[in-house]
């Protein structure tokens, strides 16, 4: 028994070492925080951050969370004067691919280039005034009961319609366009129409500060279509309402921060040393020798022309394949929560510890919180209190397949509309068919842990809970991320036989 405790007490202060000072837990730096000294001090330590990780847009980012520092008051207005500010003036809304849309239509020379992306912003904000208005007046209403599903319909008819209906070139490119930029704010908008049930919903004009806010607009692939953190319901439970609170706020934020450039200088360090890439962030130092391990979609197709790797190889790249996903999804979401936590909002990591989850379902909710939060509320509890009452187990498991699994399907394949325009939605949808399979396994795999998990009281030995568990559920999502593949060239046959090979099995 004694050795239990000793090795359980071993193994949580092996986990538990900190290597960013706890600034927020000195009573001393809490109290300084508060003074206007201490605002810009703790606003210009953040920017020397911003620098480090090269964010080019860092003035304007001090500017606004100083601003917010001392007028905490108009918070929610300054968000939104922020948000819209960095929304119109954003200069990666896909315009490189509504221009070859147009050249592919013969309209370019019709397009006035400075001024298309405001007037489809300014379309969409209309329309998600209007859509917003009619939802809530009827919400009591059969047809507007579920105004989710209902936009997401709207979302389908349009790319049906800019596919297949014989439109003038112009307007096609016009409603290609809205596509394109639209699809960045659906899931915002959505959980706008989630506020609608609420007993005191946000006035509409307020919420659209949280329409690809400030922190976020500028984020990366799918960093940009994701809501961190989630609707504007939840961050005024987050909102932090006294000096002494948003002080200890902002101290998170920066521990937050310099804790991603750590993350920063571990994953160039990956880069350099396993896959001979230089860093995502090129201002840190590059190191000459590598493994050369090859990337995962180099070595499925290195299968698919018959020269499989030697399986031990294959195993490599499979396992730094995972661990390289949770370092940028670590570094991407706590450099995006560092920003909402100075801005005021004391919010959850987007990703906490997932080495250390235990079971599948665990890792799932450390691994990318923001996501599998939509995927909850968007499709878990709509399948969860609709369907399957009468039996609980499989009610569960149902309504977790829906959200791992179609819920996150769906998702990815609005993700990126450039298939729908090259080969219709059929086509595409065939085209998708590996992601399809891998959705469908990781949302059984869910599942079924979380059955596996209902009557379980928590209490695991050391082993467990620290070792074998954490290794089984890094092997599970190791594997079945060979199958993850939204954009690769390549079948669920070529990805399986990469699988096989692993094994020396491949047909």
């Amino acid at each position: 028994m004694k050795m239990h405790q000793h090795g359980s007490t071993l193994i949580k202060h092996i986990f538990n070492v900190k290597l960013i000072p706890q600034l927020d837990k000195s009573s001393i730096i809490v109290n300084f925080s508060q003074t206007l000294l201490g605002k810009i001090s703790l606003v210009a330590i953040f920017s020397l951050g911003l620098q480090l990780l090269d964010i080019t847009h860092w003035i304007e980012l001090a500017v606004i969370f100083f601003v917010l520092s001392v007028l905490p008051k108009y918070r929610i207005f300054l968000v939104l004067c922020a948000t819209l500010y960095w929304v119109f003036s954003n200069e990666s809304f896909n315009l490189k691919q509504i221009n070859e849309i147009s050249v592919a239509l013969g309209v370019q020379d019709l397009i006035n280039w400075t001024t298309i992306q405001w007037e489809i912003l300014l379309i969409i904000y209309f329309f998600c005034a209007v859509f917003y208005l009619i939802a809530f007046k009827y919400k009591h209403t059969l047809f507007l009961k579920r105004p989710i599903t209902l936009l997401i319909i709207f979302y389908f008819i349009t790319i049906f319609v800019a596919c297949y209906a014989p439109l003038p070139e112009l307007f096609l490119t016009y409603l290609w366009a809205f596509i394109f930029i639209f699809r960045r704010f659906i899931w915002f908008f959505a959980y706008s129409l989630l506020d609608i049930h609420s007993k005191k919903p946000t006035p509409l004009y307020y919420q659209f500060g949280y329409y690809q806010p400030f922190w976020q607009v500028h984020a990366l692939s799918y960093w940009a279509y994701l809501p961190i953190p989630k609707g504007v319901g939840y961050l005024k439970k987050i909102e932090v309402k006294t000096e002494p609170a948003l002080a200890v706020c902002q101290l998170k934020a920066i521990k937050l921060l310099y804790w991603t450039i750590l993350l920063v200088i571990l994953h160039n360090i990956m880069q350099n040393v396993i896959y001979g890439l230089p860093g995502t962030f090129q201002n840190f130092f590059i190191i000459p020798y590598s493994l050369d391990v090859p990337k995962i979609s180099s070595a499925i197709y290195a299968s698919v022309a018959g020269n499989p790797l030697p399986w031990f190889e294959g195993w490599i790249c499979v396992f730094f394949n995972l661990f390289d996903l949770i370092l940028i999804t670590a570094i991407y979401g706590h450099f995006i929560i560092s920003c909402v936590r100075m801005a005021g909002y004391n919010a959850l990591r987007n990703t906490y510890k997932p080495l250390s989850a235990k079971t599948l379902v665990e890792f799932w909710n450390r691994f990318v919180y923001y996501f599998k939060e939509l995927l909850v509320e968007f499709f878990f509890y709509p399948a969860f209190f609709r369907y399957f009452k009468a039996w609980p187990r499989f009610r569960v498991f149902f309504a977790t397949l829906c959200a791992a699994g179609f819920g996150n399907i769906l998702f990815h394949f609005l993700y990126d509309p450039w298939p729908f325009f090259q080969m219709g939605i059929l086509e595409a949808a065939l085209a998708f068919h590996a992601y399809f399979v891998y959705g469908i396994i990781l949302g059984c795999g869910i599942g079924i842990s979380q059955i596996r998990n209902m009557n379980n009281k928590g209490v695991y030995p050391w082993y467990r809970r620290y070792i074998t568990g954490p290794l089984c559920v890094f092997g599970f999502f190791a594997l079945v991320r060979i199958f993850d593949n939204t954009s690769l060239p390549t079948t669920f046959s070529d990805h399986l036989n990469f699988a096989l090979s692993l094994l020396n099995l491949q047909s």
